[in-house]
């Protein structure tokens, strides 16, 4: 029994080329069926390459229609070519209050996360924008599943702090992807985030049979 059960573990024996491609956050080599979905996401970017603001987005789509994969992909490609413009992701089904998604940001631009304890998120917010003044980079920030922020009524105050930088740092420019994968879902925002929250759509339709196969 137990030789079995070895064999198991450690067999070489597969049915498939890469076992990797079933994990939640695999990202596949040939992106197909997306491009025009990939272009808008370009364009929303573009600006904050060219010394301007990115465009806020919001990224909609049911579960598995390719979100996720596209914003990783577009993010390599903006980083690995750019130095202008500096690319956070957040999945917020893990991460939904403020400090917990500026330690992530801070992680992203200082490659370490901040002392949980005794630093106010006052200062772990004042380092990230002011880093990015002083460098002349822009900020995208893309909140997965963003619905869970409005669940735990932080949604508001995080788009808030990240949109509204500008008028504490001035210089700093940032925008919002906003991941919502419950296509059901309706979100309200208070006025002073909407008045600068206007969102480009980006639709993500489920695959088609043929694109499927």
């Amino acid at each position: 029994m137990s030789g079995h059960v070895e064999d198991i573990l450690m067999g070489e024996e597969t049915l498939f080329k890469n076992i990797a491609a079933f994990n939640p956050d695999y990202i596949p080599e040939n992106y197909l069926h997306r491009e025009s979905q990939m272009e808008a996401l370009a364009l929303c970017l573009r600006p904050a390459l060219k010394g301007g603001k990115p465009v806020n987005s919001v990224v909609m789509g049911s579960p598995a229609t390719g979100k996720t994969t596209a914003i990783h992909k577009i993010f390599e490609m903006v980083e690995g070519r750019s130095e202008k413009l500096v690319c956070a992701y957040v999945n917020c089904q893990l991460y939904n209050t403020r400090f917990n998604i500026f330690s992530q940001i801070y992680q992203h631009i200082f490659g370490h996360i901040p002392p949980e304890t005794g630093v106010p998120f006052s200062r772990i917010y004042g380092e990230i924008m002011k880093k990015l003044a002083q460098e002349g980079k822009a900020l995208v920030v893309a909140l997965d599943d963003i619905n869970h922020l409005f669940y735990s009524k932080n949604a508001n105050q995080i788009l808030y702090d990240i949109l509204r930088a500008h008028e504490v740092f001035p210089g700093a420019r940032t925008g919002v992807f906003a991941i919502i994968s419950d296509i059901e879902f309706r979100y309200m925002l208070d006025k002073n985030v909407s008045s600068v929250f206007i969102p480009q759509e980006i639709v993500f339709d489920p695959y088609t049979f043929q694109e499927i196969k």
